[in-house]
């Protein structure tokens, strides 16, 4: 599935002008054509848009974002460790090799988005909505989805799901064969986030004991 990453419009790098402060204005508001590149951010942002931008090598530290908008832009290398993304609107975005150690992410929507080879342990998406996603390559290791939905187009692909929980999350026409899944967690009631995924028959008998079965 490789070759299937969705396919997004490359930035117009003739329109690209480098940030050259030391810092975000966070009671700016909009943001285009902006290259933003090895900076720490620590501010909390709120209702600022962010249009045909690129950020390389920015650490956001515990920072929090609110009604924020990235549109096509690219997060490559980024740290966003510790911080809180509510309510945000992500379309037609790469997001490679970045950090997102203990975030928490809420009400939140990523449409059309590449998510490769990026570090997420003990992330949490809350309420979050994926439309037409390629997750390539990513650690999810202890991360946790939780009353979010995987719509139209989401391909895991080569993950690390180890230790993941899926809380009233359905899987229903999610292909994780490829991905490794030990210890993977689902809601204990139901498991009704398990009805219809997709797995292959040794991933299928590391989870006969979320079911409660037992073979002879």
């Amino acid at each position: 599935m490789k070759e299937d990453l969705i396919s997004i419009s490359k930035l117009n790098e003739s329109k690209l002008i480098e940030f050259t402060k030391k810092k975000i204005n966070p009671d700016e508001t909009y943001f285009e054509d902006i290259h933003f590149k090895n900076l720490i951010i620590t501010e909390e942002f709120s209702s600022i848009s962010f249009q045909n931008c690129r950020f390389s090598n920015v650490r956001f530290i515990g920072c929090e974002f609110e009604l924020c908008n990235f549109v096509s832009c690219e997060l490559l290398t980024c740290d966003f460790s510790s911080s809180k993304i509510r309510s945000s609107y992500f379309k037609n975005v790469i997001i490679k090799d970045c950090k997102f150690l203990g975030v928490f992410i809420e009400d939140s929507t990523y449409e059309n988005i590449n998510f490769i080879n990026n570090h997420l342990p003990l992330t949490s998406f809350y309420s979050t909505t994926f439309k037409n996603i390629n997750f390539l390559d990513n650690v999810f290791k202890d991360a946790l989805f939780s009353q979010s939905k995987f719509k139209e187009k989401v391909c895991f692909e080569n993950n690390n799901f180890e230790s993941i929980g899926f809380y009233k999350t359905p899987l229903k026409d999610i292909d994780l064969s490829t991905n490794r899944i030990d210890k993977l967690q689902v809601s204990s009631v139901n498991k009704n986030e398990l009805d219809g995924v997709t797995l292959t028959a040794q991933q299928a008998l590391q989870l006969l004991s979320l079911l409660n079965i037992k073979i002879k």
